[in-house]
């Protein structure tokens, strides 16, 4: 602790050091105005393009007035050009004060009075935000009356404090990207000052937050996205992740089509780790949060900022190599009136697409198994009582043991081919979704006081039967100001309480399998173990009823419930205006408790007391281990965690060319979780008693006569997590164009091992940044503004699965040849056990054309990963073959750019946004190399190759079919069907690389429009450079000796008769069937097809009501908002919706909402 205390003070001391007040004289220079018809703004973008200087006038001043008669000033002094303007056109009075020209009306001359007192000075308070009352940190406020120099920076929250100021003066507030503006001292020590943009540069100034602090992007080296309110509540959802696709360049939403290894939902700007994990860093209210994104009300949310690049994310070290994200909760302000804001709406989406999902007809699985009944497939099973057959199967049996006559198995067998189930699975297993949102949050602020509280309640009826979602929030912040507003104290707890209950699904046996009779009365099916003939008759009335109704069983199933909140604490003293220290702590628990309630008139239930029942053949009694009675099955997750930081924040502007911003500090970070599980048998509900069962001993199964445990033991785990992390970021900036940055930390944790804690090396980051539009030689009209950013530095990743001590896990259901149980080892001692490193490398160009019709930014970054956790092969006596370590190395490379349009600005407004984002990966270095083609082939994630994409498709070489509608490959460079041959190969030319499984060019095109109240938006998202392996139809599954898998594409395509190999690449089932083959075209390279296609993702449409006769009512909008409105253009030519292949296509989903500010 001693040295972290003395690191501090020396650092105050040492940014004290530039408190140093810096005064000096602007200095003419030579400007050059030759315009004809021009406007005095005109004119004055002219001045500030050549000498950088901003220009700030009175409300009395017009701007837009026109320059009288053509402008020839060649080679002349500014102060004489603004003589010649200002002085002798307008008979106005100019100042230049610092890096701003102010001009105001022509002062009337004072009349002299004696000074009889000392004057009282004041201190002044107040908050710099631009006009929709966003905060302006880092915003400069100088004093402009005076000679003194004096001037003061805002703070993180656009708040700032300067002291000795004289009634009558004047203070100057400028911002980089906004107007400056001038103001008077007001009566009550307390300044409000709402900046307006200028017309140059990108357009709006984001602010973006680290977690740390708040920047405006302007003065940022790295990369960083900042999602405004507005736009992050574009999109309806209740959930946060959902409202973040298509908004960002870089983000990739990972679909079920793609889904690659251990791929995260989000990523950013691709893979770089193999094993470690693929999220990036959620930072909510500056400190990580670990828990269910589910959790967080996305209307309680500000802003969103997406940390990219080493400068960026870097001072989150070893958690930052996959990125972060930042969420921002809301706040009052200070001086604010109270606000109300009423937020609600209804979203109604379609029943699922059964039928996107390919399948054979009933008429056609009943013809094949008639063809397999007859080769006698079926036999076996049929000859087991209790194995599971069809109908049709069943149908033929009667007839063929003389059951049933030829007539009646007809009629039986035409009404069957007339049945779809899935008519019966829409009615009874799927219903409209019906998603309900309301919040309301209440803000506001006294001179020393601001505070925010909000209430939440979401309910979604999802698409299938029984399963719901409910939601409680409640945020309530505050912040009060002590000491003359130089002690900050900030308190807070953000609550969610909420409950899934999920009901049970029905997938059908066969397509055309009744699951309600003709009057409504629920059917028993069979069930993936038993037949339904086998369960209506067997142990003669001893046992429960063993049928399976699934129309029965859909109410029941599983609930979980959340509880979890974060209680925070902050405390921030000012040493002086431009020097605090904060003290910042969070404590955070969550609960999870997941109970499956399995009432004894449950299948489950029934079925597992029964197949432990034993019945004493001579006796007939009945014994049962599972007690009669409901069964429940228990889980429960505890989280603890607790965030403790300390931390120094310097910001200072040096006269008004230098400014300086830094911080400096360290935090500590704990987590445990707690998780058990366990099971109650025979539960009887009137007196809450429970039955004992013993877990230790086998039983026989009552049907196979197979000896099982009882299921549902007691099991427990606990994991805790320590980080103690040191930190410092700097950045310095100079008039306004050049800036450079740098960041330092240092992390250690009890994931490591100890050598890698001794050894604490730094994670680090360094950037520069060059707003050459502003130089004296930069003249371009076209484009004005333009400038460039370098990054570099090292992020970090880690495995929480992986230890730096021996683990070991016991084998479930093993025993050695002593009869005892024994354990496995995972993973042995590693000392060196450290991060993984990511070096990043980002390089940008921001620019915006002339009246921003066009700007943007283009960015490409290197990504390379080292000492990333991998595979590697082990000394046998250590006990195991193989473990991970620190030992592989991938690169990561790509582009990503955004393109901000203004195509119309007048009363009809059109923007566009085109995000376009190009990235690739490949394994630089790995050194277990797979055995076979085969395994490359299946899945290459598992231990990738090198050279190649960690979502690399590889397939086997394709040659076609041959003349008896087999498929054939190549094997030695030779055409073989040796199917067995190939999958053992270990030629690689026996196979090819295909291309990467994960899109490698992705982005959004959003354009909006706007005619006066109503504003319409629509977002095309698009997914190119990829490939997947689709769906084929499976041999095996088709000739099942139990239930035919009737799942299947493509089945009209198969190969029938001599010839169709001419047009088809499908094969001909054959029986008896070759798994070798089935797996030789499932990954042979005909299967594997492009992935590209754009989609229209939503369409957006608002209005907003005139309030002005609505008493009390500042802002009305009502909001429609329509999403999942499918693919444009798809490059396949299978008609395959690459995002979700085999899965069930969702419905179209219709929202309408409003939204009431008071």
């Amino acid at each position: 602790m001693r040295p972290i205390l003395t690191s501090l003070w020396l650092l105050c001391i040492a940014l004290l050091a530039f408190n140093i007040p810096v005064s000096g004289q602007q200095k003419d220079v030579i400007v050059s105005l030759v315009m004809d018809k021009a406007t005095y703004r005109q004119v004055f973008e002219r001045i500030t393009a050549q000498t950088g200087l901003q220009f700030s006038y009175s409300d009395r001043f017009n701007p837009d007035e026109q320059v009288r008669g053509a402008l020839v000033m060649g080679n002349i002094k500014l102060r004489q050009a603004l003589y010649l303007l200002i002085k002798k056109q307008r008979k106005l009075d100019f100042e230049i004060s610092g890096n701003t020209i102010y001009i105001d009306k022509k002062p009337v001359p004072a009349v002299s009075v004696p000074v009889v007192q000392r004057e009282e000075l004041l201190v002044i308070t107040g908050i710099v935000t631009d006009s929709t009352g966003m905060a302006l940190p880092g915003a400069t406020i100088r004093v402009i009356s005076d000679n003194s120099g004096k001037g003061v920076t805002t703070d993180i929250d656009g708040q700032f404090r300067i002291s000795g100021i004289s009634k009558s003066a004047r203070l100057g507030v400028s911002y980089t990207g906004y107007q400056t503006a001038l103001t008077d001292i007001p009566t009550s020590g307390y300044l409000h000052v709402r900046l307006s943009h200028k017309r140059v540069g990108m357009g709006e100034i984001e602010i973006v937050s680290t977690g740390y602090q708040s920047i405006p992007k302007e003065r940022a080296t790295g990369s960083f996205v900042g999602i405004n309110n507005g736009l992050f509540n574009r999109q309806v959802s209740t959930s946060i992740v959902d409202r973040l696709e298509g908004i960002v360049s870089g983000l990739l939403f990972a679909k079920a089509g793609t889904l690659t290894g251990n791929d995260a939902v989000m990523s950013i700007r691709g893979r770089s780790t193999l094993f470690a994990a693929t999220a990036p860093l959620v930072i909510l209210d500056n400190f990580p949060y670990d828990g269910d994104l589910r959790n967080i009300n996305p209307n309680d949310i500000q802003s969103v900022s997406i940390l990219k690049d080493a400068a960026a994310a870097s001072i989150w070290g070893a958690r930052a190599g996959n990125g972060v994200i930042v969420f921002t909760t809301k706040r009052g302000k200070l001086q604010q009136p109270v606000q109300v804001t009423f937020n609600s709406n209804l979203t109604i989406g379609e029943k699922p697409n059964l039928h996107s999902v390919p399948q054979l007809t009933s008429a056609e699985t009943i013809d094949l198994e008639k063809q397999l009944f007859d080769k006698g497939v079926y036999d076996g099973t049929i000859s087991v009582p209790y194995l599971p057959i069809s109908p049709a199967v069943a149908i033929f049996s009667d007839l063929k043991n003389g059951k049933i006559t030829a007539g009646e198995a007809d009629r039986l067998i035409n009404q069957l081919k007339e049945v779809d189930v899935r008519k019966d699975q829409k009615k009874y297993f799927y219903n409209t979704s019906v998603n309900q949102q309301y919040s309301i949050g209440v803000s506001g602020g006294t001179a020393i006081h601001n505070y925010y509280a909000s209430v939440g309640y979401d309910r979604n009826n999802n698409s299938m039967v029984n399963n719901k979602y409910e939601r409680f929030t409640i945020n309530v912040n505050n912040t009060n100001y002590f000491l003359k507003n130089r002690l900050e104290v900030s308190t807070g707890i953000l609550l969610t309480k909420s409950k899934t209950t999920s009901g049970n699904s029905y997938l059908p046996g066969s397509p055309y399998e009744k699951v309600v009779s003709p009057e409504g009365k629920a059917l028993a099916v069979n069930t993936t173990s038993y037949r339904k003939s086998f369960l209506d008759t067997v142990g003669a009335g001893k046992l429960l009823d063993w049928t399976y109704k699934p129309v029965d069983e859909r109410d029941f199933g599983a609930t979980e419930d959340v509880t979890d909140y974060r209680l925070n604490f902050g405390a921030k003293y000012y040493v002086t205006p431009d020097l605090n220290i904060a003290l910042s702590y969070q404590y955070g628990r969550g609960n999870y408790y997941v109970l499956i309630p399995n009432g004894l008139n449950t299948f489950y239930t029934r079925n597992l007391i029964n197949s432990f029942t034993q019945i004493d053949p001579f006796t007939g009694n009945i014994t049962r281990p599972i007690p009669l009675g409901d069964i429940n099955q228990y889980g429960n997750t505890v989280s603890n965690v607790h965030n403790g930081r300390i931390q120094a924040n310097y910001s200072k502007t040096i006269h008004t060319d230098h400014y300086i911003t830094g911080l400096v500090g360290f935090e500590v970070r704990d987590t445990k979780s707690d998780a058990n599980s366990s099971t109650a048998y025979g539960i009887n509900k009137r007196n809450g008693s429970a039955g004992p069962v013993d877990y230790v001993n086998t039983y026989p199964d009552y049907v196979t006569g197979l000896m099982n445990n009882i299921p549902g033991s007691f099991s427990y785990q606990t994991l805790v997590d320590r980080f103690l992390s040191y930190f410092f970021n700097m950045s310095y900036t100079y008039k306004n164009k050049y800036i450079l940055s740098g960041s330092v930390r240092r992390d250690e944790s009890n994931l490591f091992g100890v050598n890698t804690n001794r050894k604490g090396v730094p994670l680090w980051s360094a950037g520069v940044s060059w707003e050459i539009s502003q130089e004296d030689f930069y003249s371009s009209h076209i484009l004005p503004f333009l400038k460039v950013r370098v990054t570099n530095g090292y992020n970090g990743n880690i495995d929480r699965s992986l230890s730096a001590f021996t683990t070991a896990q016991l084998v479930p259901g093993a025993v050695n040849q002593f009869l005892s149980p024994f354990s496995e080892i995972r993973n042995p001692v590693n000392p060196n056990l450290r991060w993984e490193k990511v070096h990043i490398v980002n390089l940008g160009v921001d620019f915006a054309f002339k009246n921003n019709v066009l700007g943007g930014t283009i960015e490409y970054y290197s990504k390379k990963g080292t000492d990333l956790l991998a595979n590697t092969l082990t000394p046998p006596q250590a006990g195991i073959t193989m473990s991970k370590g620190n030992y592989a190395k991938m690169l990561t490379q790509g582009v990503d750019i955004t393109l901000l349009a203004r195509i119309l600005d007048k009363r009809f407004k059109w923007n566009s946004v085109l995000l376009t984002s190009f990235v690739k990966d490949r394994i630089l270095k790995y050194d277990v190399k797979q055995t076979t083609n085969y395994r490359y082939i299946a899945a290459n994630y598992n231990d990738p190759m090198e050279g190649k994409p960690y979502s690399a498709i590889f397939a086997y070489k394709w040659v076609g079919l041959d003349k008896e509608g087999d498929p054939q490959g190549y094997l030695n460079d030779k055409v073989s069907k040796d199917w067995a041959g190939l999958r053992s190969s270990t030629d690689r030319t026996d196979m090819t690389y295909i291309g990467p499984g994960s899109p490698s060019v992705f982005g959004a095109f959003r354009n909006s429009f706007s005619f006066g109240p109503l504003h319409l938006s629509c977002n095309i998202v698009y997914r190119l450079g990829y490939y997947y392996r689709k769906p084929v139809m499976n041999n095996a599954a088709l000739i099942s000796s139990s239930m035919i898998g009737y799942r299947q594409p493509d089945y009209n395509k198969r190969w029938q008769q001599p010839g169709d190999e001419l047009h088809t690449s499908v094969p001909v089932i054959r029986y008896p069937g070759d798994d070798a083959r089935d797996e030789f075209y499932k990954y042979a390279s005909v299967n594997v097809e492009k992935g590209d296609h754009i989609r229209l993702q939503d369409i957006q449409l608002s209005y907003r009501v005139n309030t002005q006769r609505l008493k009390g009512i500042n802002a009305l909008n009502i909001y429609a908002y329509i999403s999942n409105l499918g693919i444009l253009w798809r490059a396949n030519k299978s008609g395959i919706d690459p995002d979700i292949l085999t899965s069930i296509a969702p419905g179209k989903t219709y929202s309408l909402g409003i939204k009431l500010d008071m």
